[in-house]
C-alpha cells in the first residue's frame, strides 16, 4: 500500500501504465522531465508538483527540501508493471516487483560514491527487502554512467577523521551493510553499468553473481592515496581473483575492463552495454523459478563448506538437506522428482514447475 510521511523520507508508489500518468498518490512527472528512462532514474521529478498536496504537507512528510527530488520512474517507464513498488531515499532507490528487488545507487553527480547517507539508505533498503519476505533476487546497480566510484573520501574519511568516535560510527554503518549483503538470504546480483572502484569493486565481489558491461572499469585505487584496500575490499579481491591478479591490482592501482573482470572471475558475464539489462534479466528469470528455501540453503552450504575438509563438508550438507526437506515439505521429492518420474521436464535442461507445490 502506498504511503507518505515517515522520518526516513520515503515514498512508496504504485507505478502507472504510461509516461506522465499520475501514480495512485497523485504524483506526476512535470512536462518534459519524465519522458525518458534516464530522466526518471536521475530523479528530475519534483515532489512539489504533487497534485493536491500543499507545501506544508510535503514538508511534514519529509518529501520537501532535502528530499524534494524523487525518482519519477514509478509512473513514467513503459517497461514497469503496474503494481511495482518503489521506495525513494536520498541516495538509494528501491524497486520491488514480485520476487525481484532492484537497488539503484543514486548519486550520479558523484559517480555514486558512497557517503554516510548512502550507507544508512542501504541498510534501510536491505531492511525493507527482508521485511517483504518474498524476494528471491536482489539486483544492485547504479544510476548514470557509474556503478560506484567507492567511498566518498571527503564525507567518510576527511571530514570525520579528527573525531575518532565519529569516524568509527560513520564507517561502521558501511561495514555493517557490506556484511549483510554478503550473507543476504536472497540471491544478490551486481549489475555493473560503469565505474566500479574500491567499494564498487567490493560490492561486486560481495554479490553472489555479477554481470557487467564490457567497457566498465574496475579498480582498487586505494594504493594511489596511500593506503591498502580495506573494509572488505582486499577480501573481495582475494576471494574473486587469482592471487597474481589480486596483488597486481592491489599494488598498482591499475584498472581492468569488464571483459578482463570476466576472464579473471570477478564477474560471471561481460556483455555489450546495450545488452546489460537483458543479460541480467535472463539470469533473474532463472533464479525466480527456484525454491527460495533451496536458494538460501544452497548459499549457506557453499559458504560454510569452503573452509571444511570433505568428510566435515559431507556431514554438514547432509544436515542441511534434511533441514531443506523439513522446511519445504519435501518439495524436491513430492513435486520435483514426481514430475521427473512423469517425464514432465529434464532436470539437466530446466527446472520443475513449482505451481504444483503451491496448490
Amino acid at each position: 500500500m502506498p504511503f507518505l510521511g515517515c522520518p526516513g523520507r520515503r515514498l512508496w508508489a504504485i507505478f502507472g501504465k504510461r509516461c506522465g500518468e499520475s501514480c495512485r498518490i497523485g504524483f506526476r512527472c512535470p512536462p518534459g522531465q519524465g519522458n525518458t528512462k534516464e530522466a526518471c532514474r536521475i530523479g528530475t521529478c519534483d515532489a512539489r508538483t504533487a497534485a493536491g498536496l500543499p507545501e506544508a504537507a510535503l514538508s511534514k512528510s519529509g518529501l520537501y527540501g532535502r528530499a524534494a527530488k524523487v525518482t519519477c520512474a514509478h509512473f513514467s517507464l513503459p517497461d514497469r508493471k503496474e503494481g511495482t513498488e518503489m521506495m525513494v531515499l536520498e541516495t538509494v532507490n528501491l524497486e520491488m516487483d514480485g520476487p525481484v528487488a532492484t537497488i539503484y545507487l543514486n548519486r550520479p553527480a558523484k559517480k555514486n560514491a558512497m557517503n554516510p547517507q548512502m550507507h544508512r539508505d542501504m541498510n534501510q533498503a536491505l531492511d525493507t527487502i527482508e521485511a517483504a519476505g518474498n524476494i528471491k533476487a536482489v539486483v544492485v546497480t547504479g544510476v548514470g554512467d557509474s556503478f560506484s566510484a567507492g567511498m566518498d573520501l571527503e564525507e567518510c574519511f576527511l571530514q570525520p577523521f579528527d573525531d575518532p568516535q565519529l569516524f568509527y560510527r560513520t564507517n561502521l554503518v558501511a561495514l555493517n551493510w557490506f556484511k549483510r549483503l554478503k550473507a543476504f538470504p536472497a540471491v544478490t546480483i551486481a549489475k555493473v553499468n560503469g565505474f566500479a572502484f574500491g567499494g564498487g569493486l567490493l560490492v561486486t565481489g560481495l554479490c553472489d553473481l555479477a554481470v557487467t558491461s564490457e567497457t566498465a572499469l574496475f579498480g582498487l585505487s586505494e594504493i594511489n592515496f596511500g593506503i591498502f584496500p580495506a573494509g572488505g575490499a582486499t577480501w573481495a579481491a582475494t576471494h574473486n581473483l587469482p592471487r597474481k591478479q589480486a596483488l597486481y591490482y592491489i599494488l598498482t592501482g591499475d584498472t581492468m575492463t569488464g571483459q578482463q573482470a570476466q576472464e579473471y572471475g570477478l564477474v560471471n558475464k561481460a556483455v555489450p552495454a546495450d545488452q546489460l539489462d537483458a543479460e541480467t534479466d535472463r539470469i533473474v528469470r532463472k533464479i525466480v523459478k527456484k525454491n527460495p528455501i533451496t536458494l538460501e540453503l544452497a548459499k549457506q552450504v557453499y559458504e560454510r563448506t569452503t573452509t571444511m575438509d570433505l568428510p566435515t563438508a559431507i556431514d554438514y550438507d547432509q544436515a542441511k538437506l534434511w533441514e531443506l526437506s523439513r522446511l519445504s515439505g519435501n518439495e524436491w521429492v513430492n513435486v520435483a522428482l514426481k514430475q521427473f518420474e512423469k517425464r514432465a521436464y529434464q532436470p539437466g535442461l530446466s527446472t520443475y514447475d513449482r505451481a504444483e507445490a503451491k496448490s
